[in-house]
């Protein structure tokens, strides 16, 4: 066998030479003579390049101070008209469970010409074949087959209404805990609230006292910024028009809401009959057991609601609460919905979604 050479490791890694680094800008200009002439032009040209650097840099800082300091810009939107914004007031109905929300705001419709004989007959006519007569309003909301099967409302339906001076958005809120989530991002849209209570006697009690859904909608819409609340003393007409019930009731509820920090005046209370509309179109009812209530009705109370101020000249932003797939005409496709906290939307304009950057355009 051919013996390989040994090679002495030490003395290979001893004869490699180091690598020569760069030489610097400043060294080439200090090394270039050991004359002092040289040497002093050096350092002259290294101080004038540092204060050119210096004085780009304070304008670049004086640049960002002036944009960061100065006051937003205001600006004037090229729309037709949007006089119906000044007047327009978003409104959820919230409460217990079986309050009877889906039935008065399926009433109202049908009091203001919202639903028409056609639908209302078709749905009376349904409802009374599946055993659920009692449903016939509340099916203009309900409009799903599990939520007429299980006869509770599961997500915000939207409705609209006009009354005297106001374009009213209602948005029907479900009752049952199970769809909390869906409850708040309707409340987390809404300027007002109606809150629906059943009079029916341990029927309230059900709702209020025994870990009902009558006080965590109420503190859930105080938490998201409602200050109007509509107390609808709802099914009065089964306790016959009961003026101490009421009284009672409006004493607890009042002590309730203003422990959690609404305002005496911001509350209004309101005997209804939702099943029959009484007291919610007109005052005039005609019932002689009302006699005792000389307030306005419901549909007068709307009217006199604060309309929130709209920020419409500043820059749009837009909350979004929910993402769904739609089906229906020109909002095919991927929707969002939220609350607009300032700005206009305008059709067919286009917006960016952030923080990812996404663009879109307004449909409808």
């Amino acid at each position: 066998m051919v013996k390989k050479p040994s090679v002495d490791l030490r003395k290979s890694i001893s004869e490699q030479k180091p690598q020569e680094k760069p030489i610097v800008d400043l060294q080439k200009k200090l090394s270039v003579s050991n004359k002092p002439d040289s040497i002093h032009k050096a350092s002259i040209e290294i101080l004038e390049e540092s204060k050119e650097l210096k004085k780009t840099q304070s304008k670049v800082v004086e640049r960002d101070l002036v944009r960061y300091n100065s006051q937003y810009p205001v600006i004037k939107y090229d729309y037709q008209d949007y006089s119906e914004s000044k007047h327009h007031i978003n409104l959820i109905i919230v409460g217990h469970v079986d309050s009877g929300k889906s039935t008065l705001t399926g009433h109202l419709l049908y009091l203001l010409k919202q639903l028409d004989d056609k639908t209302m007959h078709k749905n009376e006519k349904e409802s009374s074949q599946s055993g659920k007569a009692s449903f016939k309003y509340a099916w203009a909301l309900d409009e799903t087959k599990e939520e007429r099967d299980r006869g509770i409302t599961i997500d915000i339906a939207y409705k609209t209404i006009r009354t005297r001076s106001k374009l009213v958005t209602i948005l029907d809120a479900p009752g049952h805990r199970d769809f909390i989530p869906n409850m708040i991002n309707g409340a987390s849209q809404a300027d007002a609230a109606i809150l629906v209570i059943d009079t029916i006697i341990n029927a309230f009690e059900a709702g209020f006292e025994r870990g009902g859904q009558t006080r965590e909608h109420a503190y859930l819409i105080k938490a998201l910024g409602v200050n109007q609340v509509i107390i609808a003393l709802n099914k009065l007409d089964v306790v016959g028009w009961d003026v101490e019930r009421y009284s009672a009731l409006k004493e607890v509820l009042k002590d309730y809401l203003m422990g959690l920090g609404f305002e005496d005046q911001n509350l209004f209370f309101v005997p209804i009959s939702a099943f029959l509309g009484i007291n919610i179109m007109d005052s005039k009812h005609g019932v002689k057991e009302l006699d005792w209530y000389k307030g306005p009705c419901l549909v007068d109370i709307i009217d006199k609601l604060a309309i929130p101020q709209r920020d419409i000249n500043k820059p749009m932003r837009m909350g979004i609460t929910n993402c769904y797939q739609s089906n229906a005409g020109k909002l095919k496709g991927l929707c969002v919905s939220g609350k607009l906290e300032g700005g206009v939307l305008l059709v067919k304009q286009k917006y960016v979604i952030l923080p990812r950057g996404y663009p879109c355009t307004i449909k409808g």
